[in-house]
């Protein structure tokens, strides 16, 4: 493949996106980049639409790892930005990112990927046929060759939606969190909850400073972390550190899991809140969120277990 330019294609214009171009370019490859909606940053870039195949956040989300530990590692984010950076900080942070080597040049915005396949000439060359739909050009289908394909469209594009027994019944609504914008529509409502992720965890706490009754159903309980740590400091700066590391390489992983936590029932006694589950902490995703205690202990979010079946106008929890 001697004078040969090494072409990759690029699936999705979002933060892993900009990632993945910048490293190809620094490695003298010539990337294209796809990306389905008319903006580059992907779910961090808030619209008010609720767009099927396009992640969003909510008007309110901000990011639960500090801005210390979510940069690149070769740009670090504004001295200004806050450690904890809302989502508007966020995409400005990305498109900063993308100026320093002129990221957009090599987006096609508005370019809907509709098939991925080995080329013809796979077995000699190892080369993948890319077709995109250019939806700035009333839909023109394109094929593309390339040396190889990232895929950079991250796991937050659709949602997944559990059922419960009767659930048709129900006569009000069931929105999942990727549609939830604002909480505009719940005021004065009474609004369950299914899941303490961080996206339902935010999302009772928002709610519950306007809905008339919040109840966060949970199968399984989590582990609370929280973004203030020791003397109002970021958390994960405080305690992921270098001798925390020599920890994690040396002890085991149940004795591990006892330290971190004991340290969380000091802050938040997990039983007593209903909330404790029966994974270790380290077993699922961190569940980050220093409100939710405060409403849970204020009464306005209810903890409830998981929801057995519905009726016309409610649920029955187990």
């Amino acid at each position: 493949m001697s004078g040969h330019k090494i072409r990759i294609g690029i699936i999705g214009g979002g933060s892993s996106g900009a990632a993945a171009c910048k490293a190809c370019l620094e490695e003298g490859f010539e990337p294209l980049v796809f990306e389905k909606s008319s903006y580059t940053g992907g779910l961090w870039r808030y619209h008010d639409e609720d767009i099927d195949g396009v992640a969003s956040v909510a008007k309110s989300t901000i990011i639960n790892t500090s801005k210390e530990m979510s940069a690149y590692s070769d740009f670090p984010p504004p001295a200004e930005f806050p450690n904890y950076m809302h989502n508007t900080k966020m995409v400005k942070y990305f498109d900063l990112y993308g100026e320093t080597f002129a990221y957009e040049k090599y987006v096609k915005l508005r370019h809907d990927v509709i098939g991925l396949e080995q080329n013809g000439d796979y077995e000699s060359t190892g080369r993948w046929k890319l077709t995109a739909k250019d939806n700035n050009n009333e839909g023109k289908v394109t094929d593309y060759v390339f040396d190889g394909v990232m895929i950079c469209t991250g796991h937050h594009v659709q949602p997944q939606v559990p059922t419960f027994k009767d659930q048709h019944l129900f006569n009000g609504q069931i929105v999942h969190t990727h549609s939830y914008k604002r909480p505009d529509p719940y005021v004065d409502k009474r609004v369950v909850v299914v899941g303490v992720g961080n996206s339902g965890g935010d999302a009772a706490v928002e709610l519950s400073s306007v809905s008339d009754k919040v109840y966060l159903s949970t199968r399984r309980g989590t582990w609370i972390s929280n973004r203030v740590g020791p003397s109002g400091q970021p958390s994960d700066t405080s305690y992921i550190r270098r001798h925390t590391n020599l920890l994690f390489k040396y002890l085991p992983y149940s004795t591990i899991c006892s330290m971190l936590e004991s340290g969380a029932n000091k802050r938040i006694d997990h039983e007593k809140y209903q909330l404790k589950p029966k994974h270790r902490i380290l077993s699922q995703h961190v569940f980050v969120n220093d409100a939710l205690p405060n409403r849970i202990l204020s009464g306005t979010v209810v903890v409830k277990g998981d929801i057995n079946r519905f009726t016309h106008n409610g649920v029955i929890f187990e």
